[in-house]
Parts: structure tokens; C-alpha cells; sequence
């Protein structure tokens, strides 16, 4: 946790740097273009936390049709994610590495590590774009980190088991379509900073 906290504070201070360098005379607008601007924090944060939500709607059913979650689990949620080992973060680095560690202990065939590092890859970059869309259509950057806090608790989609039951199936296509079809008009222009 600390290297997250390590690489964000880093990030911030750079990127704030060169906005600064930019836009010296108007403060405010440095603070804006970080996406800290406290007003839109909170509703940002909301139609972000809504919009994953729905997202993923097939997880969520099938985490619940199997009773793999209770309250209590969600209760340990703030705790466990502040105890993440630091090589959990998404990074195609992470990704590489674990795949590489997966082959030296031959804990599966080659073929199929490959496989699921690559699928891994393309699933953190879609999230990538959808946390950059939710940054540039809300102007805060609370709405993605709370979408990336919620992506990391639920983990990787269980894909095969949704194919192999039609009931989870159809939750998740319904969960990518309501995304879709919630995404513009949650994220309008005027509904954060007006």
C-alpha cells in the first residue's frame, strides 16, 4: 500500500507541476484540471459507484445466487484492502510477473498462463478507459478511484462460469448494457460542475 501511496503522491506532484507551469496565474483551475475540486467529489464518486455497479451486475448476482458473500466479508473490506500486498496493484508489470512466477512453478500449462495474463491485461485496460471517461466527463478523479477500490474488491470476472449457465449469462449482458445505456446521461455535461 505504501508504493501506491508512493506512486499517487508522485503522479500528483508532477502532473501539478506542470499544470502549474502552465496555468501559474489561476490556481484554481490547476486544482480543477487534477480533478481535487472538491463540488463535483461527491456526486462523481456516486454516478461512478452506480455505474460499476451495474457494470458488474452479473458478478455481484453470482457472487450472491452461490452465497459467496455475507455482510461480514463486505464489514473486512476497508482492512483487507489496506493489507493488499504491493504486487496486486493492475499493472501489465504485476500481470508479467505473476505469469512468469505461474510458468517457473509450472502451475499450469504455458498456453493457458499466457492466456489469462493476456485477458487480465485487456480487463485492466478497459477499466483504464472507463476510469479515464468517468474522470473527464465528472471533472473529479474521487468518482475513479472509487470505481478502481470496487473493481479491486470484486477481483477478475468468473467469464467461464458465466458461459456455462445461462441465467448468469444473461445477468451479465444486462449488467454491459445498463452500463452502456446509463453512461451518457449519468455523465452529462452540466450534471457536475455547471
Amino acid at each position: 500500500m505504501r508504493g501506491v501511496c508512493f506512486a499517487t503522491t508522485i503522479s500528483l506532484l508532477t502532473t501539478g507541476t506542470l499544470l502549474w507551469l502552465a496555468h501559474s496565474d489561476n490556481i484554481p483551475k490547476v486544482i480543477e484540471l487534477l480533478g481535487l475540486d472538491f463540488r463535483p467529489a461527491l456526486p462523481s464518486m456516486f454516478v461512478s459507484l452506480v455505474l460499476i455497479s451495474v457494470l458488474f451486475m452479473g458478478p455481484l448476482a453470482m457472487l450472491y445466487m452461490e452465497g459467496d458473500v455475507s455482510w461480514e466479508q463486505l464489514r473486512r473490506i476497508p482492512q483487507s484492502l489496506w493489507n493488499q500486498p504491493t504486487w496486486m496493484r493492475n499493472y501489465l508489470v504485476a500481470h508479467v510477473h505473476q505469469a512468469i512466477s505461474r510458468i517457473i512453478r509450472r502451475e499450469d500449462k504455458v498456453k493457458f498462463i499466457l492466456l489469462a495474463t493476456l485477458a487480465q491485461f485487456m480487463y485492466t485496460t478497459v477499466f483504464g478507459w472507463i476510469a479515464a471517461a468517468l474522470f473527464v466527463r465528472t471533472k473529479s478523479v474521487a468518482g475513479p478511484i472509487v470505481a478502481h477500490v470496487f473493481c479491486n474488491v470484486l477481483g477478475f470476472p468468473d467469464i467461464q462460469k458465466a458461459l456455462s449457465y445461462p441465467r448468469y449469462l444473461v445477468v451479465f449482458v444486462v449488467g454491459l448494457l445498463g452500463f452502456f445505456g446509463l453512461f451518457e446521461p449519468m455523465t452529462r455535461q452540466g450534471v457536475f460542475i455547471k
